[in-house]
Formats: structure tokens, sequence, C-alpha cells
């Protein structure tokens, strides 16, 4: 009985993985619009290069930049989360 659990557990176990790679895979079209999506997406750059012109206080742009840091790491916990 011990080997019938065995063998169903590692039928199981392959099925699983197999099932998560598939899930995993990024297919050419879902690249294409990953990129289409992400195009053109320099405005974090754009809000530091403002930052510059606004204030010369370093300490002042670390703290903004920290916050802003800080802001795009809760939305990408969100939005692992969703996913």
């Amino acid at each position: 009985m011990d080997n019938c659990n065995n063998e169903k557990g590692t039928v199981l176990d392959t099925l699983f993985t197999s099932r998560e790679e598939d899930i995993c895979v990024i297919t050419k079209k879902e690249r294409k619009k990953i990129n289409e999506l992400t195009k053109n997406n320099d405005k974090y750059e754009k809000v530091l290069d403002y930052l510059d012109e606004i204030t010369n206080d370093d300490m002042e742009k670390e703290k903004i930049k920290d916050s802003l840091e800080s802001y795009i790491d809760g939305m990408n916990i969100v939005s692992t989360y969703v996913n």
C-alpha cells in the first residue's frame, strides 16, 4: 500500500510541476504585449531629472527618491499579489 501512495504522490508531483512550468511560460504574443506596454516608459527617469532641476539639496532629493522607490515597491507587491 505504501508503494501505491508513493506512486500517486510522484504522479501528482509530476503533474503539478508540469502545470507550474506551463503557467510560467511567456508566449511570443505575451512578450509582444509586454513590450508594447513598457515602450517609452521613462517616467521615473523624467521625475529624477525634474528633481535635479528644482532643488540642489541632496538630502531632500534622497528622501524623495526613497519615497518614490518605496511607493513603487508597494505597487509591485500589490501587483504580485493580484497576479
